[in-house]
């Protein structure tokens, strides 16, 4: 009983489709006609997509020269040393690292 059969016209090109099934609205030249208009449309879609990926690649990329990584730590600054001055100074690892910034800070302004 599933297997009706229907007369249809064609919502584009208004052909007239006979033994279709029930939810047809377009010919099949029109279908076709419609497949590569949306596959365009992807195309498209995904080439404008890319475009705005490569642009933020290049900005991203400008940025990374602008702010290059950190230098890795020098011997005098690693945690090892840093921590010797501290337990000499009787300040806590924290309060260490806090005191160096600072008195960095002051040197640069020209305070000390």
């Amino acid at each position: 009983m599933g297997t009706s059969v229907y007369t249809r016209i064609c919502e584009d090109c208004g052909v007239v489709m006979e033994n279709v099934g029930a939810t047809r609205r377009f010919c099949p030249a029109c279908l076709a006609k419609r497949s590569a208009e949306k596959a365009r449309n992807a195309d498209r879609a995904k080439r404008a997509e890319w475009k705005e990926w490569e642009a933020q690649r290049k900005v991203e990329q400008e940025l990374r020269k602008a702010f290059p990584h950190p230098p890795k730590p020098t011997a005098e600054n690693s945690i090892q040393a840093v921590n010797a001055r501290a337990k000499a100074a009787g300040r806590s690892y924290g309060q260490q690292v806090l005191f160096e910034r600072r008195q960095k800070e002051l040197k640069d302004r020209g305070e000390i």
